[in-house]
């Protein structure tokens, strides 16, 4: 199973993979500073990783909404209303 290709759209794959990394990055890091008792780099990581992480939220929702209007135009498309309005509209 592929995450990104799963959860993201194909154009925002790059970025999902950018995000992630940085987002593993981030806590790996934040989990040694603790380690080390640097509290104040560990929060840093941590703050990272939440924006990593928002922008992974973002882009998911994103691919949510665009399955959610492919849907919807396919239901249309099926509809015998669209079909009758083609035809109005010479298409």
């Amino acid at each position: 199973m592929d995450l990104v290709k799963e959860h993201f759209l194909p154009q925002d794959e790059r970025e999902a993979t950018a995000e992630m990394m940085c987002a593993t990055y981030c806590l790996d890091q934040a989990r040694y500073a603790v380690l080390r008792e640097d509290y104040k780099k560990a929060l840093a990581y941590f703050e990272n990783a939440t924006r990593s992480i928002r922008e992974l939220a973002r882009l998911n929702e994103k691919k949510k909404s665009h399955e959610k209007l492919e849907k919807m135009i396919s239901e249309l498309a099926k509809s015998s209303g669209f079909e009758a309005y083609r035809k109005e509209l010479g298409l």
